[in-house]
């Protein structure tokens, strides 16, 4: 054997050697925690729809009628913007920048833990607000498997086996860019996904040449998968709606999501490709800008029907068993008041100058009117301008009745039936709603807490003098060798400009906390307490039966407890004082009150108030940690609460560590107390099944044993 065939098999041996460890490293790592993703088997159904029958409702025959009147409405908001952006140019005042423009009870699991194979028999539900009505969230079990959304991906775990299942890409589902899984819902065999698109537009195949009708550039993406097998599963419904996502519940096998577009005249909602017809648009409010579409599946017969409101654009969702709600605030109208402003200015005019402005207004030019109101104004001096100035604003808060609050929140109700959806009709209340828990269903009863805010209005009347930009002109002469510069200033007067006219919102400090009762036979105000707490504002809500609990908060924590009971008188039973505030009340049984919020801004403060008594509620126990917060602050699903083992657990994030995890408390009717930290860095949500506890992060699931709290495996997600 000569040298060279010598070397080559030496390369080639030691080749070998060197790929055997690694490739069994590969195999044993891969089939322990980074399973190859096996593709999304797609046998994608097209959905059928259903056709929802409207009666006393004002739709549109056709999509020219519909243009129209969206053309008509844009009119008067782009002449009132134009002037607002005019007297905002540097030659006038500067104009204020005006805006124009979910938390839970739980559904506990029951029954004594129970570690065999198969489908477990006790495991954790999402924590709700209404049993029996499931909300999106990002982490979902159905005692047998844990899907669990990232994002861009969902992982189907399987927690006995300590391994991923299946993998599930955005990319490969929805194939749009900038996409996010907003969330998940997990019923049996059914995996449902949502997700919305971020800013890269949906290119849509239908378009109207005559009414030049597009899709919204955001889009919301419904998605159904059977997991009977979840190691392979299978797409079977793939829909899109244009616009925002705003919410989504489920209750039994319908799904309810509300998605919110701009409603403009190029515009138009869309389902799978196609516009919803202009019968099935149903016009709410007089000058809308947001189309309001309801889309109702049903995740059995995969069939759905869809209905677009034109409404004001809306912030929170709140759903029954048989109703929907949906919140929308409506500010203080500066439009209207500025159209009111320039209807009273114009009286002042003389008679052809008069008749020119209020024509104007008439037609919805505003830019006009303006002009002409200020061509006259300007020749005026100073204190018959103020005179004119002091009339206008009292006459402008007479008209609008003296309005005391700074915002009204308006509640579209709607009635539904399986597939079926109804507009009932809406109703106003005073004040801005916070809060998810701040509204409730009783009976025939709506309860609503608010924060309000008085203000009035006032008007601005101003010559607005400025100085010409300063400088010289500069001229060089000379004759023969004698030569001089010669500087003639120029510039620098003071000119007078047109009139400054603007109507500002003046807001009182001294804020007001509300509940409202709303009788949902006929959508009126049965009762009200208003004036809660001056000067603070809402930060929690709950109702247990009949009492509703409300914290507001601003220097010390008072916790009202008000019987409503008789939903046409409620009393202010009582109320408790102390330092900080909670931010989410939870019901621990009818005399137990549990409320997690923040001391001193940097202390996670856990109590449990005694509430058997609502008219001496007080302490019984509370546990603080020092320097760090909860995602329960702000998103009420992750907290979880195990009744079978009176135990807590609540995620927190230290402030000036890189650590975390999720605090595990103890609870019963006389104390709370700590009893372990169960570390994991960026965990958000924690579950439980049968004899085991899952903590779960974006990338990692760790698992401890459901009675002593120890680690025992973890289940890294690649």
């Amino acid at each position: 054997m000569n040298k060279y065939t010598l070397i080559a098999l030496s390369i080639i041996a030691l080749t070998i050697g060197t790929m055997i460890p690694i490739t069994l490293n590969l195999f044993i790592y891969n089939s322990t925690k980074y399973p190859t993703p096996l593709p999304v088997v797609i046998d994608v159904k097209l959905p059928s729809k259903y056709l929802v029958e409207l009666k006393d409702v004002k739709t549109f025959r056709d999509y020219s009628e519909l243009k129209n009147f969206l053309i008509e409405v844009s009119r008067l908001r782009e002449g009132l913007n134009e002037l607002l952006y005019r007297i905002s140019d540097p030659y006038y005042y500067e104009s204020p920048v005006l805006d124009l423009a979910e938390r839970g009870t739980p559904t506990p699991a029951s029954g004594t833990p129970k570690s065999d194979s198969g489908e477990s028999t006790s495991y954790s539900k999402t924590n709700i607000q209404v049993e029996g009505v499931d909300e999106l969230d990002i982490v979902k079990t159905n005692g047998r498997i844990i899907a669990i959304s990232t994002g861009n991906k969902i992982y189907i775990v399987d927690p006995r086996n300590r391994r991923v299942l299946s993998t599930i890409r955005i990319i490969d589902v929805i194939q749009v860019e900038y996409s996010v899984f907003a969330g998940l819902y997990l019923v049996n065999d059914t995996l449902i996904t949502v997700a919305t698109s971020r800013s890269s537009p949906v290119h849509t195949s239908w378009r109207s040449p005559s009414m030049g009708f597009t899709g919204d550039q955001l889009s919301t993406f419904i998605n159904i998968f059977n997991i009977s097998n979840p190691e392979t599963p299978a797409l079977i419904l793939n829909m899109t709606v244009t616009g925002e996502l705003l919410s989504s519940r489920l209750a039994s096998r319908y799904m309810y999501t509300v998605i919110q577009q701009t409603a403009k005249a190029e515009s138009i909602p869309m389902v799978n490709n196609e516009p919803i017809e202009p019968g099935n648009i149903v016009l709410v409010d007089p000058t809308p800008d947001t189309y309001t579409t309801m889309l109702i599946l049903d995740i059995e017969e995969l069939k759905y029907s869809a209905v677009s409101f034109l409404t004001d654009r809306s912030s929170w969702m709140y759903m029954s068993h048989n109703r929907l709600y949906v919140a929308s605030t409506i500010r203080a109208d500066i439009y209207e008041a500025y159209i009111i402003t320039l209807e009273l200015l114009a009286n002042y005019l003389p008679s052809e100058q008069r008749k020119g402005a209020l024509e104007a207004l008439s037609e919805r030019n505003i830019v006009e009117a303006y002009d002409i109101i200020n061509k006259y104004l300007k020749q005026l001096d100073e204190n018959e301008l103020e005179n004119i100035r002091l009339e206008v604003k009292n006459n402008l808060n007479n008209i609008l009745g003296g309005k005391e609050y700074h915002e009204v929140t308006r509640f579209y109700v709607f009635d539904f039936n399986g597939i079926d959806i109804f507009y009932k009709g809406f109703f106003d209340v005073h004040g801005n709603l916070l809060y998810q828990c701040s509204m409730e269903e009783m009976n025939d009863y709506f309860l609503v807490a608010t924060t309000s805010l008085k203000i009035t209005y006032d008007v601005v009347l101003s010559k607005y003098k400025y100085r010409e930009p300063f400088g010289f002109i500069t001229i060089y002469e000379c004759t023969g060798i004698k030569c001089k510069y010669i500087y003639i200033p120029v510039g620098g007067r003071e000119v007078e400009s047109n009139i400054f006219i603007n109507v500002f919102i003046e807001t009182s400090e001294m804020t007001g906390n509300n509940l409202y009762i709303i009788r949902l036979t006929d959508l009126s105000i049965a009762s009200n307490i208003t004036g809660l707490a001056p000067g603070e504002r809402i930060y929690a809500a709950r109702l247990v039966k009949n009492i509703f609990f409300l914290v507001t908060f601003r220097q010390v924590d008072p916790l009202f407890a008000i019987d409503v009971g008789n939903p046409e008188n409620p009393i202010v039973l009582g109320y408790l004082k102390m330092p900080g505030f909670s931010e989410y009340l939870h019901p621990i049984d009818v005399d137990r009150l549990l409320g997690i919020g923040l001391e001193e801004q940097s202390v996670l403060k856990i109590t449990l108030f005694n509430v058997t008594d609502p008219t001496k509620m007080n302490i019984i126990s509370e546990v603080k940690v020092e320097n760090t917060w909860s995602p329960v602050l702000y998103d009420h699903h992750a907290f979880q609460l195990d009744e079978y083992y009176n135990r807590i657990y609540i995620p927190i994030h230290a402030h000036y560590q890189y650590t975390g995890g999720v605090i595990a408390l103890k609870y019963n009717n006389n104390e709370i107390r700590f009893e372990k930290i169960l570390f994991h860095d960026n965990a958000i949500r924690t579950i439980y099944m049968d004899g085991e506890v899952y903590t779960i992060s974006m990338n990692l699931v760790k698992i401890y044993d459901r009675e002593s709290l120890d680690q025992v495996s973890e289940i890294v997600l690649p």
